[in-house]
């Protein structure tokens, strides 16, 4: 919470017609609708998710470690995918009828679940307003 400080009067020198809002106040209000917790999980979780994707690109467009102990394929996985016919690799998919797989994806995965909200809508709709009014700064190393 502390490195939240910062940013804001960095958003204040930057923008200084707006924030008239005293945003440090609105962000400590433990009992309020903005908690720590809650500015963590919308700003925060966003950008582990956009590592996380970069991660699993990256891990899928590199060549993986050799190893004689394995029955893998030796190759970036985005190629092998994409011409599988021309690395004569091992093919250990498990085929699933996709009407089932519909029908378990609507039963356990219903995607307007409220497990699927980073935070609850009121918050969302009071953070993305504070974003929006600042004109929302990218996070980084420099800004955070």
């Amino acid at each position: 919470m502390e490195s939240i400080g910062p940013s804001i009067k960095c958003l204040h020198l930057q923008y200084p017609q707006q924030g008239s809002h005293d945003m440090k106040a609105v962000l400590r209000d433990e009992e309020g609708v903005m908690t720590p917790r809650l500015v963590f999980h919308f700003v925060f979780i966003p950008v582990l998710q956009l590592e996380l994707d970069l991660f699993v690109q990256q891990s899928n467009s590199t060549c993986p470690w050799h190893n004689k102990n394995k029955v893998l394929p030796h190759r970036r996985p985005d190629n092998i995918f994409q011409q599988s016919e021309r690395w004569n690799f091992t093919d250990f998919l498990v085929k699933v009828h996709m009407p089932y797989l519909q029908q378990v994806w609507e039963k356990y995965a219903c995607p307007g679940h409220k497990v699927y909200d980073l935070v609850p809508p009121a918050f969302n709709a009071q953070a993305s307003a504070f974003f929006a009014e600042s004109r929302y700064l990218a996070v980084t190393n420099n800004t955070a």
